[in-house]
């Protein structure tokens, strides 16, 4: 295997699991296969296994599904949180001195918990319903991110801005990846912390409807957290009250 063909076999190869990719590779030396027929092969072999994974409802709901639609409206989270912190510390190039009204500080905290609870919910649900597809969740959430940021003109903001809620969701993302879970109290608190903000918000003329898809995730994660502390009471014998 040292012609440029071989090489690239080998090269293929590597998207393989150890094991598979020994047999393989065994299989296309045993049958004395020419080098680009044993491309061939190897190349057909590992699409089939990247395919193989969407073959399940779960990637098609994570990419999608969650990480496309969520990420395109906490953008706009993102701004509007940037848009009021500009304007309730700087005004005309110095510092603010006007006061915020309490009816103010309220729908700017709602819309901070929703971008922190949704955007980490999110995440942590994204990666937990597939690990194997999550390079292509990522490439769903990026493409509104890249969209937007080529397409943001304002004078008086960084285009940053538009990705605070990248943060808590990549730390969503490790927290699932890390095997961790989320307690039952937890992932309810969450919950309805999350729906709450949003329905401040929506009863204050901040209703889209594609918003409410934030608060899925997280409803998402405390049915789960609820049927397995379920399931673990049973296994253990107990009842449930």
């Amino acid at each position: 295997m040292t012609n440029p063909g071989w090489r690239l076999v080998e090269v293929l190869a590597l998207q393989l699991v150890p094991a598979e990719r020994e047999v393989a590779l065994g299989d296309l030396i045993e049958a004395r296969t020419t080098a680009w027929q044993g491309v061939r092969e190897i190349f057909g072999l590992v699409l089939r296994r990247r395919l193989q994974p969407w073959r399940n409802w779960r990637p098609w709901l994570a990419a999608p599904g969650l990480a496309f639609p969520c990420s395109l409206v906490l953008l706009g989270f993102s701004f509007a949180i940037s848009t009021e912190l500009r304007a309730c510390f700087f005004s005309g190039g110095s510092m603010s001195q006007s006061p915020v009204s309490p009816a103010e500080s309220i729908l700017f905290l709602c819309q901070v918990v929703v971008l922190l609870v949704c955007s980490w919910a999110a995440g942590f649900t994204v990666e937990s319903l597939s690990r194997k597809t999550l390079v292509a969740s990522a490439v769903c959430c990026f493409l509104p991110c890249l969209f937007c940021l080529l397409r943001f003109h304002h004078e008086s903001l960084l285009r940053l801005c538009l990705l605070l809620f990248l943060l808590p969701g990549v730390a969503g993302v490790c927290f699932s990846r890390c095997g961790r879970a989320i307690s039952r109290h937890w992932a309810i608190v969450l919950a309805l912390a999350g729906t709450i903000s949003m329905a401040v918000l929506a009863a204050h003329g901040n209703f889209w409807a594609l918003n409410w898809e934030l608060t899925g995730p997280a409803w998402y994660l405390a049915f789960r957290s609820v049927r397995s502390s379920r399931t673990t009471i049973l296994e253990n014998g107990g009842t449930i009250r």
